[in-house]
């Protein structure tokens, strides 16, 4: 049983690490959401409503990143490059994953592929 992680593809390596951070940013907005309704009677806790947004525009560029890997586009190394940065200052996960996205995505040679 072998998974993309294994794999020595740094396509299939960028798809994956997109699509699980996009998860990861995605249930991190649902706690934020949460936290919103929990508070919404005694006023909209701001920073509440800024972690959701946040939350949620990474979780879409995250996907989007994915989605765009797979389908060999030609913009997917700079902007997997400009999502792995945030990433290198959650330690020790996000610097993990940040580092895998940076290196993989250096290896990418999309577009005629």
């Amino acid at each position: 049983m072998s998974s993309s992680w294994a794999s020595s593809d740094p396509k299939s390596k960028v798809v994956d690490t997109h699509y699980r951070v996009g998860h990861f940013y995605g249930f991190l907005g649902a706690i934020a959401a949460f936290g919103l309704l929990a508070t919404f009677k005694s006023g909209i806790s701001y920073p509440h409503l800024a972690l959701f947004a946040l939350a949620s525009a990474m979780s879409f560029a995250h996907f989007k990143a994915s989605e765009a890997a797979e389908s060999d586009k030609e913009w997917v190394p700079v902007a997997s490059m400009a999502l792995a940065i945030p990433l290198l200052l959650a330690f020790p996960i996000g610097t993990y994953l940040g580092i895998k996205l940076l290196t993989n995505a250096a290896q990418l040679k999309l577009g005629n592929a």
